[in-house]
């Protein structure tokens, strides 16, 4: 990953994705959910020094602890979603991890599971949606159910029941 190689928390060619990821994996997740770029408006990446405001990050907090200028525009808290939900399907789905939370084995002592499912994953995830609500940015949640949502007639709707079910619950 160009991002881990860029600050120097992986050497050149170093593999970060694997059946065995590196123990600080959770970590690196999180810088990289924290400092990615976003680059609009322009087909090459821009130096970061260039000054130019085409740079999207997820949080308002930088790698070294500093708040970002505020002029800079943020991802919504949706984007960093995507982004660990990617990290989660890249090492449950294409590396054979599941989605077992990270932890240290009993009897071998090695970290063992998916580390995009880990505490320090988690826990960041939380804190950058408190403080994207407390920023202002309209708070995420699942859209509840209820017994109107139902309500329909299944032969009105193609597909039958389950159709509309499946809608209702995914759209």
């Amino acid at each position: 990953m160009a991002f881990l190689v860029a600050k120097k928390l992986i050497k050149e060619g170093e593999a970060f994705f694997s059946s065995s990821p590196h123990p600080n994996a959770p970590l690196f997740i999180t810088a990289w959910i924290m400092d990615t770029y976003v680059y609009r408006g322009c087909q090459q990446q821009p130096e970061l020094d260039s000054g130019l405001p085409l740079l999207d990050r997820c949080d308002e907090i930088g790698l070294d602890g500093t708040m970002k200028p505020s002029s800079m525009i943020r991802m919504t808290y949706g984007h960093a979603q995507k982004m660990r939900a990617a990290m989660t399907y890249a090492f449950g789905r294409l590396f054979g991890l599941g989605t077992l939370p990270w932890h240290k084995s009993e009897t071998t002592g090695q970290m063992m599971g998916n580390p995009s499912v880990s505490d320090t994953v988690s826990s960041y995830m939380v804190s950058l949606r408190r403080r994207k609500v407390h920023l202002g940015e309209a708070a995420t949640s699942a859209r509840a159910i209820t017994p109107v949502d139902f309500s329909i007639n299944a032969c009105t709707c193609p597909g039958g029941f389950a159709h509309h079910v499946s809608h209702r619950i995914y759209c």
